[in-house]
């Protein structure tokens, strides 16, 4: 199935907590009678117990990831290096391109990435990159601050479990400051 199929999936789920399969045929592929279809479903969040579809709910571990990216618009800009640490571990990987990398990018730090034919260790492919993240992260919900969803959908796939504390500012802040 699809990222975007398995997109509407999960938001559906998320909204409604469970759903038939004729429900959720309906909702994320047009049409009740479609529900065969939705045997191709793969993802280690959704679960079919036979009648229903839902979310297996998420673990309680958090790990931290953060995104170094060429720039805020994940149409035009690229995921050059990746971080986590989960469980006291941590995982750092360098995205490569067929594209140089910009001279600010550079400038801050970021080394030169390598051709091609001769790629370094620890760079590794945006594929590649997202199946190491996935696997070290091995389910844990991400926290980490100012993702853009379709960064996170390029790197961990649809509707990654993550959270951005700071989107919660606007519920504790009010309190802090009485």
């Amino acid at each position: 199935m699809s990222a975007a199929v398995l997109r509407k999936a999960v938001s559906y789920l998320e909204e409604h907590g469970q759903a038939s399969p004729a429900e959720l045929a309906a909702h994320v592929l047009g049409g009740a009678s479609l529900s065969p279809l939705l045997a191709g479903l793969q993802d280690e969040r959704l679960v079919f117990d036979g009648h229903h579809w839902s979310l297996r709910p998420p673990p309680d571990e958090l790990a931290i990831l953060e995104m170094l990216t060429t720039g805020p618009h994940p149409g035009r800009h690229r995921i050059v290096e990746v971080a986590a640490l989960r469980a006291g571990r941590r995982f750092e990987a360098r995205v490569w391109w067929p594209r140089p990398l910009p001279k600010l990018l550079r400038k801050l730090g970021v080394p030169e990435q390598p051709n091609e034919a001769d790629r370094a260790e620890g760079w590794l492919t945006l594929g590649a990159a997202g199946e190491a993240v996935r696997a070290f992260l091995n389910g844990a919900t991400v926290a980490g601050f100012g993702y853009q969803p379709a960064f996170l959908d390029q790197l961990l796939g649809p509707s990654a479990p993550a959270i951005d504390p700071v989107s919660y500012t606007h519920l504790t802040l009010p309190t802090i400051l009485r």
